[in-house]
């Protein structure tokens, strides 16, 4: 006999029986959240729900949280051009032809990588982001790529374009991405 068996002995009509009641140690199988089976349910439990957390917040850095830090990498690089390139943009025809070339060029580049890593923002987290002033609008992401092309466009002043009209689309850009301006 086990050390969880108990022997009750009954008196019966001219002859006794005896029966073995088989009880389970204390606290085991008592009830679902109790006892040993209990808690080994709770730590399951336990783990799933961390697993469950772990694999959310880590679709939410991947989806979400790195897109919108490439894109404020990118939003710092254009503010950086748009202050390096400023005596270029702002005096079309006054540089060299390799100063308008390179400027050009630099602000194109800037606004393809805009579009690229605006694009790989989901448009859920796009606009929660964007409510929450951590990156501008969908709508002020594509003025400052579209203004960047047309900067681009008119660095050497082609078309008619004037230093104060390319320095206007340089405020137009910063104002698009929420980029002071230090003047």
């Amino acid at each position: 006999m086990n050390a969880f068996a108990s022997l009750l002995p009954t008196a019966g009509a001219g002859h006794d029986t005896l029966f073995v009641k088989l009880t389970p140690p204390p606290g085991v199988l008592a009830s679902p959240t109790s006892g040993t089976l209990g808690h080994l349910g709770g730590m399951a439990l336990t783990i799933a729900g961390g697993v469950i957390v772990f694999v959310l917040t880590q679709s939410l850095a991947r989806l979400a949280i790195e897109p919108a830090v490439e894109v404020r990498r990118v939003i710092g690089r254009i503010a950086h051009a748009l202050v390096f390139y400023a005596d270029i943009h702002s005096n079309p025809g006054q540089n060299t032809p390799a100063e308008h070339a390179e400027a050009k060029k630099a602000y194109r580049d800037l606004s393809s990588e805009l579009h690229a890593a605006a694009t790989s923002v989901p448009p859920w987290a796009r606009r929660a982001l964007a409510t929450l002033k951590i990156l501008p609008s969908w709508g002020g992401l594509t003025t400052a790529a579209k203004t960047l092309i047309g900067l681009s466009n008119n660095v050497s002043g082609g078309m008619g374009q004037t230093g104060v009209d390319n320095a206007n689309r340089a405020d137009m850009i910063r104002a698009a991405l929420g980029v002071e301006n230090f003047r």
